[in-house]
């Protein structure tokens, strides 16, 4: 049950409060990779945590919306972003503004995940090649385009390809 796992996972984290070795980054690793908060949990114990940019890019690796527990630092670092978003872009909410208006960032994070277009810069949802990665993906993410890019006969027909209600956002 999810209590057994979270008492069970307390005890470990516990535990790993009194290991100092390398080998005790290793079982931080393994832990990681259960479930998303589990880098929320490990910062709770340990504020450095967040700030381990390895730490870190392991945990978003596995569950790309555990950059949101991430130090302010690392949000604002271009590969863990990046890594973020190309596990899961809806990370992309939690990168910085300047990240946000980064194509790579955006094409990446929109191929992952269509909706991500919804936290994209103004300028970049007004980029053929943002919005067609997001459409491509998940032809509804047309509602989250800019108005130019909705009536743009290209960006529809890519939509409604891929999902034919999205002909109501154009």
């Amino acid at each position: 049950t999810k209590a057994h796992f979270f008492c069970l996972y307390s005890f470990k984290l516990r535990r790993w409060n009194m290991i100092t070795n390398e080998g005790g980054k290793k079982k931080i690793l393994q832990l990681l990779t259960h479930k998303r908060t589990g880098l929320q949990e490990m910062i709770l114990e340990d504020q450095k945590l967040g700030e381990d940019k390895a730490l870190v890019l392991f945990a978003v690796s596995k569950h790309g919306r555990a950059l949101e527990f991430a130090a302010a630092s690392l949000r604002e670092d271009h590969e863990v972003v990046l890594e973020a978003v190309q596990n899961d872009g809806r990370a992309l909410r939690y990168a910085t503004s300047a990240l946000r208006n980064s194509p790579i960032v955006c094409e990446s994070a929109c191929s992952q995940n269509g909706i991500a277009l919804q936290y994209v810069s103004r300028e970049m949802r007004r980029r053929d090649d943002v919005v067609h990665a997001a459409v491509g993906q998940n032809g509804m993410a047309l509602a989250f385009a800019s108005t130019s890019q909705r009536r743009c006969l290209k960006t529809v027909l890519i939509a409604v390809r891929n999902d034919k209600r999205a002909i109501h956002f154009a």
